[in-house]
C-alpha cells in the first residue's frame, strides 16, 4: 500500500508483491465508480495500517537515527518491537457472537 506516486511497481513485480495506490484523476475530471470503490476500500485499510505503524514508532529505537554500526541488528529489533505490538490489543474490535 503507497501513496500516489511510487514508481516501484517493476521492483515489486519481480518479487511478485502487488502494490495497491489509490487512483487518481490524471487529465481526467472524475474517478470511474470502480475506481471510487476501490480508492474507499484502500482508504479504510490504510487508517488500520497508520495505526498499526504508530505503535511501532512509541519504540523509541525505532523512532531516531539508528547508528550504522547498529544496521546488521536492525531487522531482528524491528521483528522483537513488532512482535511486542502484536501482543497488544486488536486494532480492530469485532464484536462478539451471542
Amino acid at each position: 500500500m503507497a501513496d500516489r506516486g511510487f514508481t516501484i511497481r517493476d521492483l515489486l513485480d519481480e518479487r511478485r508483491v502487488s502494490l495497491n495506490i489509490p487512483a487518481f484523476t490524471y487529465r481526467r475530471n472524475q474517478l470511474t465508480n470502480e475506481e471510487t470503490t476501490r480508492t474507499r476500500r484502500v482508504a479504510n485499510v490504510r487508517i488500520h495500517v497508520e495505526r498499526a505503524i504508530q505503535r511501532l514508532k512509541v519504540f523509541k529505537i525505532l523512532s531516531q537515527t539508528v547508528p550504522i554500526s547498529m544496521a546488521p541488528k536492525l531487522d531482528n529489533i524491528l521483528t522483537i518491537c513488532a512482535g511486542l505490538v502484536n501482543l497488544k490489543s486488536p486494532l480492530i474490535r469485532v464484536p462478539r457472537e451471542v
